[in-house]
């Protein structure tokens, strides 16, 4: 790839795909959503995802 040589990234980063499992992580920030409709999704993500 033309492109990834042009900004110095590799083919391999390009296509990475995470492996990382965020469907109880979206769960919550659902069940959040809806009790808590006052507070912003950053902070609700950041408490989350950061501290389980």
């Amino acid at each position: 790839m033309r492109a990834c040589k042009l900004v110095g990234l590799s083919r391999l980063m390009w296509y990475y795909q995470s492996k990382q499992d965020d469907s109880e992580v979206i769960d919550k920030l659902a069940k959040l959503a809806n009790s808590y409709a006052t507070h912003g999704f950053d902070e609700y993500y950041y408490k989350i995802r950061f501290k389980r």
